[in-house]
């Protein structure tokens, strides 16, 4: 399980700060821990606490009630991740608040109706929030369907006429908004832009469209709707048939300051640098993001548990370095950290973020790749990284056939219910 094998090589890089008397201990010679550290840090860390600090900071994909904006209040996520850190033995644990002036655009209606005898709800914000294109214009809309087949080209509308009607290709939602909308004079945009059309036929990606075209257009609507509705449509409009849609949207602009959730696990006081460890929370208020990023804060909430306890209980010396954890608004939560608190940032040594921990890499037929930084940016984490992911590959490699004659895994490094 990635979050398991990230949990325990990030506690390898960590502790290379630690002044680790291993002398009277037989080392492991592939890393710079001994193995009593190794399998400290191994028994410890859990691949299923990670993965269920994301449960409880997404459990499902949600529209965000507007009552979470605001100065009554704190996001869900803010508040869990808080609740975590102090149950879990992080000192200085707070929700830190800075104010922006942007606004965010929050729906609490949206829904896309195919019409016809029998009229249906394709898709609606309840059921699947990330088919409404974010930004779209208020209101009730009902025109007819033109495909344009992929849409991001001006030779794709040529003998289209698609003013007043719904553009339907495959092209991103912004592209068709500005080919179709704001230079040809549609309502709206309906997009099927598929990674994996074939596999995942039923999937949408996350879009977005402009509130303003350049001349102050008005920005019309935009859906993210599946392969398999997109293509039902092409069918009818292939056979000749009349396809109209009704699209309903109800949002608001409403003031949303940054959060940012802030702890600490203290050094021992030997230096006055400092380490941050940081994952993003939100990537815009409106997405909730298990992969991308409650993953990286579900991983580093575990990491630094895990580690508390391992001090706790003597497994591990405390760090030299003071390691502050920022749990933040992506980019713009950093910043405005950083800027609050000078005195802190002026002793940053390093910082290590997590993103997307969660991704399954079985899907897309891939691997867990370390990438090392090119010669002319030397870093002795290169090796440190290397080292490590050797030694767990090289421990962690079985041949079924014979496994119970010596080719069983010498050093198990296993997430109970993962692989």
């Amino acid at each position: 399980m990635k979050l398991y094998r990230l949990l325990s090589a990030t506690f390898v890089v960590l502790l290379l700060g630690f002044s680790l008397n291993a002398s009277a201990q037989q080392r492991e010679d592939r890393t710079l821990l001994n193995w009593d550290q190794m399998n400290a840090i191994a028994n410890e860390a859990s691949g299923e606490r990670a993965k269920a600090n994301v449960l409880e900071q997404v459990p499902y994909h949600r529209v965000r009630p507007v009552s979470e904006y605001g100065t009554a209040g704190h996001f869900t996520e803010s508040l869990v991740v808080e609740r975590l850190a102090k149950e879990y033995g992080f000192s200085d644990v707070e929700i830190e608040t800075f104010p922006r002036e942007s606004m965010d655009w929050q729906p609490t209606v949206g829904q896309l109706w195919l019409e016809g005898p029998m009229p249906r709800k394709l898709f609606d914000i309840y059921d699947t929030p990330v088919a409404l294109a974010s930004r779209s214009e208020n209101g009730v809309v009902t025109a007819e369907v033109v495909n344009v087949g992929g849409g991001g080209r001006a030779e794709d509308y040529e003998g289209r006429d698609v003013r007043g009607k719904v553009v339907l290709g495959s092209a991103s939602t912004s592209q068709l908004q500005r080919l179709g909308v704001f230079e040809r004079g549609a309502v709206g945009v309906m997009s099927y832009r598929n990674v994996y059309p074939i596999e995942n036929p039923d999937a949408m990606m996350s879009s977005s469209v402009a509130a303003q075209g350049p001349d102050e257009q008005a920005g019309g609507f935009g859906w993210a709707i599946s392969a398999r509705v997109a293509h039902q449509m092409i069918q009818q409009l292939n056979a000749g048939q009349t396809v109209t849609v009704r699209s309903i949207v109800e949002a608001t602009s409403i003031p949303a300051d940054l959060e940012v959730i802030h702890a600490v696990i203290p050094g021992d006081g030997s230096s006055d640098q400092v380490i941050f460890i940081s994952g993003h929370v939100f990537e815009g208020y409106i997405k909730q993001g298990a992969n991308d990023d409650n993953s990286g804060v579900g991983l580093t909430l575990e990491m630094g548990r895990a580690y508390v306890n391992l001090i706790e209980r003597g497994d591990l010396p405390r760090p030299k370095r003071d390691i502050h954890f920022l749990w933040i608004p992506e980019f713009s939560g950093t910043y405005a950290w950083l800027d609050a608190h000078p005195e802190i940032e002026r002793r940053a040594i390093a910082n290590l973020n997590f993103d997307m921990e969660g991704i399954q890499l079985s899907t897309s037929g891939s691997f867990w790749v370390l990438h090392r930084t090119p010669d002319t940016m030397p870093s002795f984490i290169n090796d440190v990284a290397q080292s490590f992911m050797e030694a767990v590959a090289e421990t962690n490699r079985e041949r079924i056939r014979f496994r119970g004659s010596g080719y069983f895994y010498s050093w198990p490094v296993l997430s109970q219910n993962g692989s």
